[in-house]
């Protein structure tokens, strides 16, 4: 009898700390499943696992001609994205502990391409990028065999390039690998990382608008970008998504490093559970750049305050 009532209240605690992650993670976890092209398979492959670009520039191509359709997971035979590992596991074992740690992003649309560890390959180089930590690591890809496991664990040596996420890795890497009369050297400032948001619960507490807009450095993508994420309580008590229809009213300006400076001013309207409006995005940094967006909610009746970035 004793070792049921134990049985019991194992599972009982097991069951708490299940849904104690589920709340912690609910608001973070990647929305609105979408199809990328699956078109260029010679350009991109999956080996061991990892997605592989053919170069740099058809990367940033690829990257920003499916980023217009928001798209989320890739279709690819034997990969399985950091969004979709995320999405499928309210936590995730890390160093043997299970914790409730969310998607490490907020801008999580390079995670579509990158495995559950961070890795990628593009061009010569095998990539780990760690977002809490801001470093992006780079092994050439003919010393993948000796020092893979070493890029994986994040162990500095001979073979492995130590980068911070602020820094151009693609385009140090493309220079390192050129004669001097060809390297592209740019003496610009970089512009600091921001963000602005805002969580607003209506409706006596039984819906949610999670509102932010971020310039991310990922290393080798760097984003702005505007988002607003709908949610409705569940039966349970945590948030879900919740399709509203949005209208986002944005302007913005930027300037990437020794670049030819842009702006956009511009509005929006759908109905969806994640309305994002990414204005950059490119393998270059921004020198400066101010991002405002005003967001509406259809559904409840009201605009939102103005979320306002600059750098």
């Amino acid at each position: 009898m004793r070792q049921k009532l134990q049985t019991a209240i194992f599972f009982l605690i097991l069951s708490t700390l299940t849904l104690s992650c589920k709340k912690e993670t609910e608001d973070l976890l990647p929305d609105d499943e979408m199809e990328l092209s699956n078109t260029n398979q010679d350009e991109i492959k999956v080996v061991n696992g990892r997605l592989t670009f053919k170069d740099k520039d058809f990367f940033e191509e690829y990257l920003s001609t499916n980023s217009s359709k928001n798209t989320r997971q890739g279709k690819f035979e034997g990969f399985i994205s950091m969004n979709e590992y995320y999405e499928n596991k309210s936590s995730y074992r890390t160093k043997g502990k299970i914790t409730c740690d969310t998607l490490p992003f907020e801008d999580d649309y390079l995670a579509n391409f990158l495995t559950p560890e961070g890795i990628i390959e593009i061009g010569d180089y095998v990539f780990k990028i760690n977002m809490p930590d801001e470093k992006v690591y780079a092994l050439h890809k003919e010393k993948v065999k000796e020092n893979l496991q070493d890029l994986y664990e994040e162990k500095r040596n001979n073979a492995i390039l130590e980068f911070s996420t602020n820094d151009e890795v693609l385009t140090l890497l493309e220079d390192r690998n050129s004669s001097a009369q060809e390297k592209l050297f740019c003496g610009e400032t970089r512009a600091n990382n921001d963000d602005d948001r805002a969580t607003i619960d209506y409706g006596n507490g039984e819906y949610r608008m999670n509102c932010k807009v971020v310039y991310q450095t990922a290393g080798i993508y760097f984003s702005l970008i505007g988002r607003a994420d709908g949610r409705v309580k569940s039966v349970f008590g945590w948030y879900v998504n919740h399709p509203i229809t949005m209208t986002a009213n944005y302007s913005a300006n930027w300037k990437p490093r020794c670049g030819t400076a842009r702006s956009v001013s511009d509005s929006r309207i759908e109905t969806t559970s994640s309305l994002r409006i990414r204005v950059y995005e490119s393998v270059r940094g921004l020198n400066n750049y101010s991002y405002n967006i005003v967001f509406t909610n259809h559904f409840a009746g009201w605009d939102t305050r103005l979320f306002s970035i600059s750098g």
